[in-house]
């Protein structure tokens, strides 16, 4: 958040970041379910080597595949 800026409109100080990572960790054991379930939701273990949580990562996140189109109203080819 600290690369935005403070007059960034998405800009949230720490302290009110804080509090919302506090808070969803307060709420996790309802949560998780409901995003497991509606989302694409993963936990991954960080109580392993950075590298082995890294990879982890990586297997849930890659590959990505994004389309971007010409314009609103082309087709996918």
């Amino acid at each position: 958040m600290i690369d935005l800026g403070e007059n960034h409109p998405h800009y949230v100080s720490s302290s009110i970041l804080s509090k919302q990572i506090k808070e969803f960790h307060d709420h996790a054991a309802e949560l998780v379910p409901f995003l497991r379930d509606q989302t694409s939701f993963q936990c991954i273990n960080t109580d392993q080597d950075l590298s082995k949580t890294m990879e982890e990562v990586f297997r849930h996140v890659e590959p990505c595949v994004i389309n971007v189109r010409p314009g609103k109203n082309q087709e996918v080819q």
